[in-house]
This record gives C-alpha cells, structure tokens and sequence, in this order.
C-alpha cells in the first residue's frame, strides 16, 4: 500500500505541480539577479543559499509539499475511497501507509525543487568557491564550513538533507488541513499561515535559529563545522515537531475512516 501510493503521487499532476510552486518562488526570489545569472557573473551556491535565506518569497517554499499531500489526501476524501476499506486492520495499515508516505512525498517534493533550481542555475553559473567576503559573512554558519570543502556534494547533501526534512514538515500540517476542510486554497495556505505564525511567535520569544524550521531549511544555525552534527540536530528539531502533528492526524483520519 506505501509503494503503490507514493508511486501513485510521483506520477501525478500535484507531484509536478509542487515542483513548479517551488521554482516559482525561486524565479521570484532571485527575479533581480537574472541578468548576471544568465552572464554567468554570479555564483550558483551564493544564488540558492540567497534565495531560500533572504528572498522574499521564501515563505511560499512550503506550497511544494502542501500540493503533492495535501490535495492527494482531499481526492481520497471526496468521494470517500475509505469505504473501499472494510476490516480494521485494512484501516489502520492504510493510515500508517499514508503518513508515511506523505512523509516521503513531502521530503521528494522539496528535494525535487532544490535539484532542479541548482541544476538550472548550473546551466549558466559555476561553483566558485572562493570570495573570502562571503566566506567571511559566513563564518559563523554551515555554510562557511561547506563552501572550504573542496567537494561540491557536501553542498548538495546537506541541502538536500534539509529540504528532505523540510517537506515532511509542512506536507504533514497540509495533511492535517485536509481533514479539516474540503476547501483546497485552505488546505494549500495552511502550512504558510502556520509556518508564519510560527516564525512570528519563535521570534517574539527571542528562541535560538537552532529551533526555528525556517532557519533549519536554510541552515543559518550554529553547531559547528561537522555536517554529521548539523544534521543529527536537525533530525531531533524535525522530530520534536512532527510527533504530535503524526498523533494529530492519525487521530483526525481515523474519524474520517469510520463515519
């Protein structure tokens, strides 16, 4: 049942769909750069990590796994493909798959966006790494420690790493939205009203960027230079959230299934 669904969901028009919100929000944040982009006169690493840091539209990043979950989830539930479902254990194994599995697609689908923006921005850009004022910007960050290295992969792993862990996030609250509401621009405006509000209150609480899932994303928290600790860390932050949105959900679709 989760093989058969995320395969279902990859090959869909909301998989696509997500990945196309978030170039949007790429081609949005680095609009002004697009001459020297297109010149080859800036680096790509400095162009993503501007872009998912500073953009101003970086908000809209998590419309990517709030498509390719959340709407998956509103077809199920009109008209109900839970009656297909008739035994309890037949229940319970398909809500175990679908978290599950929403959780994969969600991660797929912000991995999906950080691979295509860094490969088009490859097609005319190089990786430098050099320019010691933005090492020096950097230095008290992941960053400065990724762009010494001398290999291009730490980049893309740890990134990578991070935009997976991303979408697990806000596919799950855009899951838990779709129990809620049949109405589809909810269910797609939950997670950036949530993540918003979030980042307000963390911030009104002067919490540290190392608690904060926007600053997880972009990876401006400090641990030190192990990407091994960086990661770990972020994993446990993840956790922390996820738990009770998985205990929420559950709880929310298993009424779903038996009305």
């Amino acid at each position: 049942m989760l093989y058969s669904y995320v395969k279902k969901t990859l090959g869909s028009k909301y998989f696509l769909l997500s990945v196309l919100c978030g170039l949007a929000a790429h081609v949005m944040n680095l609009s002004a750069w697009i001459p020297q982009i297109i010149a080859g006169q800036v680096d790509a690493v400095y162009c993503y990590d501007y872009s998912i840091g500073f953009g101003s539209f970086g908000f809209l990043f998590v419309l990517a796994p709030a498509v390719s979950c959340g709407l998956s989830f509103w077809e199920e539930v009109n008209p109900p493909f839970f009656r297909l479902i008739v035994t309890r254990d037949a229940k319970i194994d398909y809500l175990k798959s679908r978290i599950s599995g929403s959780m994969i697609v969600g991660a797929l689908s912000s991995i999906a966006v950080f691979v295509a923006c860094f490969v088009l921005l490859r097609l005319f850009i190089p990786i430098t790494q050099n320019t010691a004022e933005r090492l020096y910007d950097l230095r008290h960050d992941i960053h400065a420690y990724l762009w010494k290295s001398s290999s291009a992969w730490r980049f893309f792993l740890f990134f990578g790493i991070l935009a997976g862990f991303h979408g697990m996030l806000w596919g799950m609250v855009s899951l838990i939205a779709s129990t809620y509401t049949e109405n589809r621009f909810v269910i797609l405006a939950s997670p950036i009203l949530v993540s918003q509000t979030l980042d307000i209150v963390l911030t009104l609480m002067n919490a540290p960027n190392v608690i904060q899932p926007y600053h997880l994303m972009t990876g401006y928290f400090v641990l030190g230079e192990s990407m091994l600790r960086e990661i770990g860390w972020v994993f446990i932050i993840y956790s922390f959230y996820l738990l009770p949105l998985i205990v929420v959900f559950f709880k929310r679709a298993w009424r779903i299934v038996y009305e």
